[in-house]
């Protein structure tokens, strides 16, 4: 699944439909291969029929598409209100079960498309003859994901999706700083403009946004890890093997920079809800410090498996929730270690696997690339073997290498922020500019940050310049979950593993495995 207009082709599989869910915000386009579109509204999906049920109606004004759907898509007219998803199905067959009730077959669907509320642009596709099952639970569980803030860059004449901020921060006491890169952003006129918006079920609270600046030679790129500290890149290696406990060698997947990812299917010989890869690299040169390069994001299917086990807890959600506020954070930061929803970095010593570092959540909408620092002494010809691992399906990682060469000196500036509006156009300065413990509160689906900054001094620098945005916030929840909590299922997940568990046994049932 990739944000932008592409698409993801999947092979065709015989699943069941149990998980299906769809909101009532949601609005449903069906096309006909006649050339008939209409609104399904009131859908309702049979689980054991494997069939979508809903009643025909004309596609509401705000809706409709342009002209020529051939060649551009479908697109929402600009500013479009109320802010709805549009979720396009494209059915070989529909009947009409009774006037104006149509009832249309899983298997009968070649074709579906999501269309992004903010700028109208296709953000997920699926394809294929057996778009069928995964595609459509994907897409559905696309519409009820847990996320975080959403950022946008102003590029030419519109806002291009980039990616999520601050992911895993769900609650106050899980507050942290991102830092995301943003490659190919430019400035317009001398002016950088970006979007920080809540799409979701949520609340959140930004109490910093900063663009960094990173000037270096143009012979160079330049990535940050985790911790906001830049790191210059000369000459990257490719892994040697990418290999998994089952034998199974995913190199070609690892080794180029093409959106085909590593996926964390193969199961670890010590737990099988787990998954892991071993990377090996061979030293260019002598060093004490070594520089992992991933381009990762996490799977849709993390942001299910935490939707169904918040389900758990029913009507009590809030109670429960509000409980876990209290829980320390380093107490909550250790769960998510050891259920695998951090990825696990690893290098091999003589002494066994010994553990770099811990990568936090970032979203499954966009893939990052990312910097992780590896002090180890190595000469020219060492092979140096590095594990990545996580729970079953909890990360996609698309491209890795590594990088031998002395880290240069660079400076990071803050270019000015010049404007922030909301969008209402109330002025968000005080909120935004600078770390405070004031937050930008954006409570509400629908609600967005405007951030201008003065890009003059890229205009001014000779050397190349690459951008960063710095944030720092939390986010929460927001469910309506009925009925009552299921004590039994939640008391399990005191026992370390069982989200991990709870995740792998739901995909091996639906994926039937």
């Amino acid at each position: 699944m990739l944000v932008g207009c592409t698409f993801f082709k999947v092979s065709t599989n015989e699943i069941t439909s149990e998980q299906l869910e769809i909101t009532k915000e949601d609005y449903i386009i069906v096309h006909t291969p006649q050339g008939e579109v209409y609104h399904l509204n009131d859908i309702n999906i049979d689980t054991e029929k494997n069939e979508i049920t809903g009643v025909k109606e004309k596609i509401d004004e705000k809706h409709h598409l342009l002209k020529d759907v051939s060649s551009r898509g479908n697109r929402y007219k600009p500013r479009l209100n109320p802010r709805h998803d549009e979720l396009h199905i494209y059915a070989k067959v529909n009947e009409e079960i009774s006037t104006g009730h149509i009832k249309i077959l899983i298997k009968h669907i070649s074709k579906v498309e999501v269309y992004n509320k903010q700028t109208g642009v296709l953000i997920l596709q699926y394809v294929g003859g057996a778009v069928v099952f995964v595609g459509v639970a994907f897409i559905i569980l696309f519409l009820t994901k847990s996320s975080c803030p959403f950022i946008y860059t102003l590029d030419e004449n519109d806002y291009n999706f980039r990616g999520e901020i601050y992911g895993g921060a769900i609650a106050p006491n899980l507050e942290r700083d991102d830092y995301m890169p943003l490659p190919g952003f430019n400035s317009i006129d001398s002016l950088f403009k970006l979007k920080i918006t809540n799409e979701l079920k949520e609340r959140q609270y930004t109490d910093i946004a900063e663009l960094l600046m990173v000037e270096h030679a143009n012979d160079m790129e330049v990535l940050m890890d985790s911790y906001g500290v830049p790191y210059s890149l000369k000459h990257l290696v490719s892994p040697r093997t990418a290999n998994t406990d089952l034998g199974n060698d995913y190199l070609s997947e690892i080794k180029t920079h093409d959106g085909v990812a590593y996926q964390f299917f193969d199961e670890t010989i010590q737990n099988k809800d787990f998954s892991s890869i071993d990377l090996s690299f061979i030293s260019t040169g002598q060093t004490n410090q070594m520089k992992l390069i991933l381009d990762l994001k996490n799977t849709i299917w993390l942001d299910h498996t935490f939707e169904r086990f918040g389900s758990l807890m029913g009507d009590q959600y809030d109670r429960i929730s509000s409980k876990q506020k209290l829980v320390p954070a380093e107490q909550k930061n250790q769960w998510s270690k050891d259920e695998g929803i951090m990825l696990a970095v690893k290098l091999k010593t003589a002494n066994g696997w010994r553990t770099i570092d811990y990568i936090n959540t970032i979203g499954p909408l966009a893939s990052r690339s990312i910097v992780v620092p590896i002090e180890a002494d190595c000469r020219a010809g060492d092979e140096l073997i590095v594990r990545l691992e996580s729970g079953y399906h909890f990360w996609e990682v698309d491209y890795a290498a590594m990088d031998f060469t002395k880290n240069d000196s660079l400076e990071i500036k803050r270019l000015p922020l010049l404007t922030a509006v909301d969008e209402n156009n109330i002025d968000l300065m005080s909120a935004i500019a600078c770390q405070d413990d004031t937050y930008l509160e954006q409570p509400y689906i629908g609600a967005e940050a405007i951030l201008t900054f003065d890009g003059r001094p890229t205009v001014q620098s000779e050397k190349k310049s690459t951008f960063f945005l710095h944030t720092r916030g939390y986010y929460e929840y927001i469910r309506d979950y009925t009925g009552k909590p299921n004590i039994s299922e939640l008391k399990k997940f005191n026992l370390t593993g069982t989200f991990a568990r709870f995740a792998k046994a739901r995909f091996s049932q639906i994926a039937g495995l």
